[in-house]
């Protein structure tokens, strides 16, 4: 039986220490990426193979902004606190409301302000936050059919 899929982008809700992020640039604004491979393998030289488990647990989330966002003050002044004090580290969740897809971390700060461009247009905005303690709460999933 076929079966047919909808998928919102403004089902995806990002909270990152009570800032609920808004104002994404169109097309792809959203990425969460692991930094390292789950498991690691190793060959010998019969031909035999071992998995290492990899328990580093840590990735970075990208969010693409546009310039207008009242989202880019509010992650500048986090920053900007968390430069002067060092102690603004806060929790990161991701979770598709029509969806599966749920990614947390216990820890999280903002690694890279933006590059700031000014053009005619509206120029995007890229934030890169780091995150600790996501690898057991990164699950990707599905969306709900119609």
């Amino acid at each position: 039986m076929n079966k047919a899929y909808s998928i919102d982008p403004t089902d995806k809700i990002v909270v990152f220490g009570g800032i609920v992020i808004t104002g994404y640039a169109s097309g792809k604004h959203i990425t969460v990426k692991l930094d390292e491979d789950d498991f690691t393998d190793v060959d010998g030289n019969h031909g035999d193979s071992t998995r290492v488990r990899n328990r580093k647990n840590s990735g970075e989330v990208v969010l693409v902004l546009q310039e207008s966002a009242l989202t880019n003050t509010l992650l500048s002044a986090h920053r900007a606190i968390d430069l002067t004090t060092g102690r603004n580290v806060v929790p990161f969740v991701m979770k598709d409301k029509n969806g599966a897809t749920l990614v947390t971390a216990k820890y999280a700060w903002i690694k890279k302000a933006p590059d700031v461009g000014v053009s005619d247009t509206v120029e995007n905005r890229e934030w890169t936050i780091k995150l600790k303690g996501v690898r057991e709460t990164y699950f990707v999933g599905g969306n709900s059919s119609l």
